[in-house]
């Protein structure tokens, strides 16, 4: 498993972390693609240059052109036109946005219209769908960091002399459960945009508060575009492999509870909700237990990012004070996306590795719909269309 550590020490913003995902990348046309197909949509363009901070070289990343002036329904709508490699880019980039808007109106009021007076709209755009993105295509599973500074003073925002951190960064910080150290400072340490992608990533199981762990295999660093004296201003992003992985195995974690006094209708939302908190795969088996009863096993496979989360979800779904947790070791081909069109306009995801290739079957039931088609029909198309794509390459 690929895990991601930030040091945020020197703060967090979303030109910081963006800048430093883009660091990490040693193919830079497929960064520079990457970025240009998610700036492109809202008239932008990303620029990179390199500069020191501290007698550091780090990566700097700016957003030049676009509308300075979106509302969040207008990015919402617009993320129609993004194209990600996988529909989990454009999931999180809605509940993102989503999360903001809420920040937003709690400590504006309620507002029917939500304007990003501080964030610069199309900036904010491009940041948070650009780090999702990088994210996406570094196939980061978990993400770890240090505890944050918070400047606590006064600041001049358009709003007027605020407290800092401002509200909406507070707002979202808190649910994070990232530890803050509070200091008499009016440096901004933290931004709204940096805020809302911690507590997204939070809220989806990818990342908590801790130690980074694993094989060192990378370091990204990015620069922000507010520098400070005494301070380098540079996020600093560690890429890790997971130790326990050997030859594409590593270590998972299985939970496992017998019921035998809930309904069919209980049994299968159970299954569901587990599945919609991150775990990896969820069953359930019929066994006969004590007294002869006849019941029901209940078992879920799960990362240690999602393990507090779902042993949460069994204890308050089946009702049971006692769960079995134990480990296991699953295998890992290592695989990718090829985007493939099956009509003008409609494309769908063939996941691919070395020992063959298969369509989504959800983005396949998307198309069918759109085109009045069987899914057997799309699925044919997909498929002629990654081998012609694939001509000549070898897969993974």
């Amino acid at each position: 498993m690929r895990r991601l550590h930030l040091d945020l020490s020197n703060g967090a913003a979303g030109d910081m972390f963006i800048a430093a995902l883009s660091d990490l990348f040693v193919d830079r046309s497929d960064l520079e693609k990457t970025l240009a197909s998610v700036a492109s949509i809202v008239d932008a363009e990303v620029i990179f240059e390199t500069v020191h901070r501290s007698s550091l070289s780090a990566t700097k990343v700016s957003i030049a052109g676009g509308d300075r002036n979106m509302t969040l329904d207008q990015m919402i709508d617009t993320l129609a036109k993004l194209n990600p490699r996988t529909s989990i880019v454009t999931e999180l980039a809605q509940r993102a946005f989503a999360i903001l808007g809420t920040a937003e109106v709690k400590v504006h009021g309620g507002l029917q219209e939500v304007h990003l007076h501080e964030l610069g709209s199309v900036d904010t755009f491009v940041d948070v769908v650009g780090v999702l993105s990088l994210l996406d295509r570094l196939n980061v599973h978990e993400i770890t960091s240090s505890k944050l500074n918070l400047g606590c003073s006064q600041i001049e925002i358009s709003h007027g002399r605020y407290p800092n951190p401002v509200p909406v960064v507070v707002e979202l910080l808190q649910k994070t459960k990232v530890p803050v150290t509070l200091t008499d400072d009016a440096f901004e340490y933290v931004t709204p945009t940096a805020a809302v992608l911690l507590a997204t990533l939070s809220e989806a199981g990818v990342y908590h508060y801790g130690e980074g762990r694993g094989s060192l295999t990378g370091v990204g660093y990015g620069a922000g575009h507010k520098v400070r004296p005494g301070l380098s201003g540079v996020l600093s992003a560690y890429l890790l492999e997971d130790a326990g992985v050997q030859d594409g195995r590593e270590e998972i974690y299985m939970i496992g509870v017998h019921v035998d006094d809930l309904s069919g209708e209980e049994l299968g939302l159970i299954v569901e909700e587990t599945i919609s908190q991150g775990a990896l795969d969820s069953w359930i088996t019929p066994v006969v237990g004590k007294k002869s009863r006849p019941g029901y096993e209940i078992t879920v496979l799960t990362k240690v990012s999602h393990l507090s989360t779902l042993v949460e979800c069994l204890h308050v779904t089946t009702r049971s004070p006692g769960l079995r947790i134990t480990t296991a070791t699953r295998d890992v081909v290592p695989h990718d996306f090829e985007l493939v069109d099956v009509a003008k306009d409609v494309t769908v995801n063939v996941k691919y590795t070395r020992f063959g290739h298969k369509v989504e079957f959800d983005d396949a039931v998307v198309a069918a719909k759109k085109l009045s088609l069987p899914v057997s029909e799309i699925i044919n198309r997909a498929m002629v269309g990654f081998r012609g794509k694939r001509e000549g390459k070898d897969e993974i």
